[in-house]
Parts: structure tokens; C-alpha cells; sequence
């Protein structure tokens, strides 16, 4: 192991301005508790990241200036501390690291270690979206999704098309809503059965009425910012049905234009109104807490691996490391088509790209 290393860290200064600052990592000096790793690959959440990048409000006041981003993470264990038994140098990793070239975390921050394997660069890139489809998976969690239920995605950006993913995956009927039809496309690919227009409100309904035997949308999971959208979610889910926030209503918007708990929908229907992001990362027995992220991302892993879960559909592109901001323009710009993108590390070694290429 070497005593140090030099690390690139992709750093928000400033809205609209993205650097990588170079650190040195001591990993001669790691605690007895921690590991050293180089990424490989790192997956880019579009809508958290867009909006560090573009100087939104902060969720984390502690990080209000100076800040990393980034959280999908996989890498490769280059050395251990001394009272570190789960994990061995050469092992690949998966966790929240942000956007980096080496880091040092407790062993305790792991997500979860890939099995023994010999697996090629596709798969280590599909790897590394886990964490992206747990969002969806953690908001279906939430919302006490049962096999047969129907469900509703309002926006069909990365998270979303997660979400219709999994949810197919767990037997629900589901439909999508998106004003972009190359995400509509996408959605029917994924195992939605029907997906609309969200302007088409009326047709979306009066479709919902007659393929849902009449019950309506149990489960809508919303994933975008918009207030349009948090009212169409809460327009469209049935009389006791769930509605599961993902994205964060009004974030980019000033004003507020109606009432969000107009009892229209929320009183008369008794809908649940259920926010999520938050799942237990603790290390604890399955009969005290059954749902843990780590639990969460092994499975998911091992779809993403079998090929059940479509990582090849949340990844637009491949591009190397010092290109991290023109995806973050992609975005920006709402590139048609566009979901999110792999970024490729000097750890891949062989199996990287040149930059700004797509293998």
C-alpha cells in the first residue's frame, strides 16, 4: 500500500462552477476501522447534483459553500486498517463517496462489497447506478407497494424510470407520466404499460378509470420539483391512496399556486402524503430492521447483474472524469433523451474510455 496518494476531487464553488481540487491522501495513517480505495466509476444523479451545480437551495446547510457531489461510488479497496476483517485490498465496493479519485471512509460507510466475479467494464458501470434505482425502491418501500396494485410515476427522468422498473418488477401495474416522449419511450421499455403526456391529464384518467378495474391509482411515486406536478400526483391517486415524494415540490419555484392540502384531495380522498429519501443505515439483525440500505442495494445489485433491472437505460453516456461538467450542462440544457451518465476514473485502468468517449 502506498503511503500516499494524490486524489481529484470534484468540488461546487459556485453556481454554475464545478473544479477539481487535488488532495493528498494519507492512507500510511488510516485508523484501525478504515479502508483506502481508487474509483472506478461514479454515476451521476441528475436532479440533487443539477441542483448543487445550479446553486438551488441548499438540503444540507453544512455544505452551503464549498462542497462535493455526488453518491453512487464503485470502487476498488487498495488497503485496509488493521482491525478491518470484511474487506481485503482488490475487493470492489460500492458507496456514497462522491465524485473523487481516491478516498478513505470507516468500513462501517460501505455500502456493500460486489461478489467474487470477473466482471467486464459494462457491468461495473451498470454497478455503479444501485443506489439510483434504490431511490425508487426506497419511495415504493414507503408506500407499502403490494404485487397488483397500480401504480403512477409523475416524471420520468433517471429516478423515475427506476421506479417503474422495480415497481413492474414487483408485479405492480404501473403507468408513466412524462412531457418528454423519448422518456415515455423508455418507460414502456422498462415495464410500464401504458405512459402519457402529463399535459393529457383528462385521457390519463379516463384511462385509469377503465384498465384499473375501477380502483384508481393506489401508488403515485412523483419524482419531479414542479407544483403542477405534485398537483397532478395528488389529482390522480385514488380516494385513500398514497402519494410518495421523491423530487422536492417548488424548489424552483417562488410562489406557490394553490393550496397543496386543498381538501378536494387531500381531506376528501384521505390521501397519504408520504415523503422519502430516508432508509436505516445501520448494521443491525433483519429481525429488527428487515430494510436496510445495504440489504436494499445487495438485492438490487444482484438484479442489476441477472440483467432484471435496466441499467443500461438510466445511462445516456460514458465520459471520463474531467468532463463531469458538460454532463452537468447536458442536464442543464434538458438534452432530449438525456438521463444520466457513468463517469469513468483512472482507477478503471484498461477498462476506461478515453475521455469524453463512449466505449
Amino acid at each position: 500500500m502506498l503511503p500516499t496518494v494524490d486524489t481529484d476531487v470534484a468540488i461546487i464553488t459556485g453556481p454554475r462552477e464545478l473544479q477539481f481540487e487535488q488532495e493528498t491522501l494519507v492512507l500510511e495513517g488510516m485508523g484501525p476501522r478504515e479502508v483506502g480505495a481508487e474509483t472506478l466509476y461514479t454515476a451521476v444523479s441528475p436532479g440533487s447534483e443539477l441542483a448543487a451545480y445550479e446553486g438551488l437551495q441548499v438540503l444540507r446547510p453544512d455544505r452551503a459553500h464549498s462542497k462535493a457531489v455526488g453518491y453512487c461510488n464503485l470502487a476498488r479497496v487498495i488497503g485496509c486498517g488493521e482491525y478491518v476483517s470484511r474487506y481485503r485490498p482488490g475487493d470492489l465496493i460500492l458507496t456514497l463517496e462522491s465524485h473523487r479519485s481516491h478516498f478513505v471512509c470507516g468500513d462501517d460507510e460501505i455500502l456493500l462489497k460486489l461478489p467474487p466475479g470477473d466482471y467486464d467494464a459494462a457491468q461495473l458501470r451498470a454497478a455503479a447506478t444501485t443506489y439510483l434505482f434504490h431511490q425508487g425502491y426506497a419511495a415504493l418501500l414507503a408506500g407499502e407497494l403490494k404485487p397488483g396494485q397500480y401504480v403512477a410515476v409523475v416524471g420520468l427522468g433517471t429516478l423515475g424510470l427506476g421506479a417503474v422498473s422495480v415497481a413492474s418488477r414487483f408485479g405492480a401495474r404501473v403507468f408513466g407520466l412524462s412531457n418528454q416522449e423519448a422518456s415515455r419511450e423508455a418507460a414502456l421499455r422498462v415495464g410500464a404499460r401504458r405512459a402519457f403526456d402529463k399535459s393529457h391529464r383528462d385521457e390519463a384518467l379516463a384511462t385509469f378509470r377503465a384498465e384499473t378495474a375501477t380502483t384508481g391509482i393506489d401508488l403515485v411515486v412523483l419524482t419531479s420539483s414542479k407544483w403542477e406536478d405534485y398537483r397532478l400526483a395528488v389529482e390522480i391517486a385514488r380516494a385513500g391512496g398514497r402519494v410518495c415524494i421523491l423530487g422536492f415540490p417548488g424548489r424552483r419555484e417562488s410562489e406557490i399556486p394553490f393550496n397543496p392540502l386543498d381538501p378536494t384531495w387531500f381531506y376528501r380522498k384521505q390521501l397519504a402524503v408520504i415523503a422519502c429519501g430516508y432508509t436505516p443505515d445501520v448494521d443491525i439483525d433483519p429481525r429488527d430492521i428487515r430494510f436496510t440500505i445495504r440489504r436494499n442495494c445487495a438485492y438490487l445489485l444482484e438484479l442489476i447483474l441477472a440483467g432484471e433491472l435496466p441499467a443500461t437505460e438510466l445511462i445516456s453516456d460514458v465520459v471520463g472524469y474531467r468532463d463531469l461538467g458538460s454532463v452537468y450542462e447536458r442536464i442543464a440544457a434538458r438534452e432530449a433523451g438525456f438521463r444520466s451518465a457513468v463517469i469513468t476514473w483512472p482507477g478503471a485502468r484498461d477498462d476506461a474510455a478515453p475521455e469524453g468517449v463512449l466505449p
